[in-house]
């Protein structure tokens, strides 16, 4: 009985296992001759109904199992729960204990045929073997089931067991005994090398068309299957297709829309320019209105300044932080003019600026940029002309070149033709100051209360002065009513 590993055999190549799908199962140590075996000698005695399961298992039983465990259980330990119709068990105990091994024979000879009652013990065949080896046999011909079990089971003992494969399955080999062919297969699986066996074995899978199996099932239908996904890319492609389609229908729509949303804005255009319209409503209002400075004007863009005076806040906002002496109002700026040092100070001068009739106001100014297209920015930093130096800029938009809730009403009004409206909205953004913003708000009380602040304080009688020299007014009118009074 030869020792070596046989794999890789024609009977059990993947094409078999659709040629033999009734014969299948286990294999042992990588070894699958079991099943080449009986796809040899028994497939061509099986009906189509008929099946054969293999199933191969090394038990290792321990002693202390056997012992606990009841006789069904014990049985169905020993065996794997592999017992099942059509199935061949081939059990090996493989314990390195040789006590173990003899206590699960004798269990096995003690209770299989109890727990299993349809199955015949074939005493004959373990006598038969049993100087080269210790094993028991049992058949169940009812069920054409199979149960070997083997002392100490190894690569040898497994090809041994082929070879009373005809013993083992006699509903099969009953009325077609083995051929000469057939027999000198079996004798070759207890050859002392597996030469011969793996070129009888060969000899069987000649018998079979593996060739025009593999072809089939490699090429049959390859062309229907080529064309079938042919199909499928041309489905596909056909999609993207159609998809694009849709997708330039609906361009196609919206520039339609849109050529006729400007043929409306170019007749419009047409109309105003052929009815001999005047360039003269941006320029008439710059002229009328002396806080209006045209800087640039570039295609469609106007760049302008515009000089006012801080007079769009919230007072009730101002008088309830001003109230606050520990607040951004007095500590989150420097003081360099000495003359404000006092928070007092700053909060008589801060409330004749900031109240709802301002005794003192703020000169200041804001630069933009208007395209008549329907933007608007006013960019942070602009350096401001030399005429320009009594004026405080805008902080909010100089530092941060924010327009607020300004710039799309700014914006709005560009779109529209609006152009006096979006101007307006500009001079509205210039005079506007949130007294309530820590961000922006202490750089306006730096510039006041700076010792080389400009004169960016304008009087009641339209006078410019400094902030000290505005103090010292407002201090002259407060001692001149103490006197009247």
């Amino acid at each position: 009985m030869f020792s070596r590993n046989i794999n890789y055999l024609t009977l059990t190549s993947e094409i078999a296992n659709e040629l033999f799908p009734n014969i299948f199962g286990d294999c042992y140590s990588n070894d699958t001759s079991f099943v080449a075996t009986l796809r040899a000698l028994v497939a061509p005695r099986m009906s189509k109904d008929d099946t054969i399961c293999l199933r191969v298992r090394a038990i290792n039983p321990r002693e202390s199992y056997l012992r606990d465990y009841g006789e069904t259980d014990k049985i169905n330990y020993l065996s794997d729960h592999c017992i099942d119709n059509n199935t061949i068990l081939v059990c090996g105990f493989n314990s390195a204990s040789e006590n173990n091994r003899s206590t699960a024979l004798a269990a096995i000879d003690e209770s299989f045929t109890r727990v299993y009652p349809k199955f015949v013990e074939l005493k004959d065949l373990s006598a038969f073997v049993a100087k080269q080896a210790n094993m028991r046999f049992y058949i169940n011909e009812e069920d054409r089931s199979v149960a070997v079990f083997v002392d100490n089971l190894n690569l040898r003992l497994y090809h041994y067991v082929q070879s009373l494969v005809s013993r083992l399955l006699p509903w099969y080999f009953k009325d077609k005994p083995l051929e000469d062919q057939e027999r000198e297969l079996v004798k070759s699986l207890i050859q002392k090398t597996a030469t011969g066996y793996e070129r009888m074995i060969e000899d069987f899978a000649n018998k079979y068309d593996f060739r025009g199996k593999k072809i089939e099932k490699m090429l049959g239908g390859f062309e229907t299957a080529a064309k079938r996904q042919h199909l499928s890319n041309v489905d596909r492609e056909l999609s993207n297709l159609e998809n694009s389609i849709d997708r330039n229908v609906n361009q196609y729509r919206d520039f339609i829309r849109q050529r006729e949303a400007k043929m409306l804005e170019r007749a419009g255009l047409m109309a105003q320019i052929n009815s001999g319209c005047k360039e003269s409503e941006i320029s008439d209002y710059f002229v009328c209105n002396k806080h209006l400075d045209p800087v640039r004007v570039n295609s469609t863009q106007l760049e302008f300044i515009v000089k006012c005076y801080l007079e769009n806040f919230d007072v009730e906002m101002y008088d309830r932080i001003s109230s606050n002496f520990d607040g951004y109002m007095y500590y989150d700026y420097d003081v360099t003019n000495e003359v404000f040092e006092d928070v007092k100070v700053r909060k008589k001068f801060m409330d004749a600026i900031f109240s709802d009739e301002p005794v003192l106001r703020i000169k200041t100014c804001a630069h933009y940029v208007i395209d008549l297209t329907g933007w608007v920015e006013a960019p942070s930093g602009y350096q401001y002309p030399v005429e320009y130096h009594d004026m405080l800029p805008n902080m909010h938009i100089h530092r941060h070149s924010c327009l607020g809730n300004q710039k799309p009403l700014i914006e709005e009004a560009l779109r529209s033709g609006d152009n006096i409206g979006a101007i307006e909205q500009c001079v509205c953004s210039a005079k506007s100051i949130n007294v309530g913003e820590s961000a922006t708000f202490p750089y306006v009380l730096k510039a006041l209360f700076a010792s080389g602040a400009k004169k960016i304080i304008e009087l009641p009688d339209g006078t410019s002065c400094s902030p000290t020299e505005a103090l010292r007014w407002l201090e002259a009118q407060e001692n001149n009513t103490e006197v009247s009074e």
